[in-house]
């Protein structure tokens, strides 16, 4: 639980942190920018294997930015974890999260009429549909939508789905906000950070971080914060809350070959 009265020194406390952490794995960062106008999303991976660091993301036109080998004849991991749309909109619903389960996260945001789903993140369609990842560090499913109804104020969710600390239960965390705070975010991330194996799931609520800039600015200065050898890839997507529409910064380790 964060206790510190000064929002300001908590984010920035919060960022040094993120600065310091060996391995965050994949994280989000999800909130309003410093302007109040336009809603802001932020995904990076960080790799440590040879897997893992093969990795780029890039825009597909439309809100939707997707994972994809850097070199694909390097390629020995498992695609249908390292491979998924991590951002996607429709209809009012900003989904982001680290695997397949982006598309449920949209849909679980709005309803067909364009209001807010009452349900959000505790839709079956996700929560009952998705669990940890099967693999070696039963790395969690982390993900977050932000909202434009048309009916409402612009209001986002986040969740974690990880494996339990005493059997293979998936535990279900879902976190809904009040009012969003210009110049505020919030974050998760899969891994706490120790170098341990299993690496340790992150078991935190979600941190607050500072949103100012453009998008420009903002995304160079998260690259910064998280530039290290196991950073992979950064994405930042500005929403304007007024139209609805999107623009997308992304930055890469490693170009695409071939």
């Amino acid at each position: 639980m964060e206790e510190n009265p000064n929002p300001e020194v908590l984010a920035l406390q919060n960022l040094v942190d993120l600065e310091k952490n060996y391995y965050p794995g994949r994280l989000i960062v999800t909130g309003m920018n410093k302007d109040g106008l336009h809603l802001v999303q932020l995904y990076a991976i960080t790799g440590r294997s040879p897997e893992t660091q093969n990795r780029r993301m890039t825009y597909l036109g439309k809100g939707e930015v997707r994972t994809e080998f850097a070199d694909p004849s390097k390629n020995t991991g498992n695609p249908e974890l390292l491979l998924y749309v991590a951002m996607s909109e429709k209809d009012g619903s900003y989904a982001v999260s680290n695997g397949k389960q982006t598309d449920d996260v949209r849909i679980c945001g709005i309803t067909s009429s364009g209001d807010v789903n009452q349900y959000g993140l505790l839709n079956p369609r996700f929560v009952g549909n998705w669990s940890y990842e099967d693999d070696d560090n039963h790395t969690s499913r982390i993900a977050a939508f932000c909202l434009l109804p048309k009916n409402g104020k612009p209001s986002m969710e986040m969740a974690i789905l990880k494996k339990s600390p005493l059997n293979d239960d998936c535990e279900q965390f879902v976190y809904r906000f009040g009012s969003l705070v210009p110049g505020f975010g919030r974050f998760i991330s899969t891994y706490s950070g120790e170098n341990t194996k299993p690496l340790p799931a992150y078991s935190k609520d979600p941190l607050t971080l500072s949103l100012y800039g453009n998008i420009e600015t903002l995304t160079q200065r998260y690259w910064d914060a998280l530039t290290s050898p196991r950073l992979v890839s950064l994405a930042v997507k500005f929403i304007n809350i007024e139209t609805g529409e999107s623009t997308v910064k992304i930055m890469n380790q490693y170009e695409k070959v071939g």
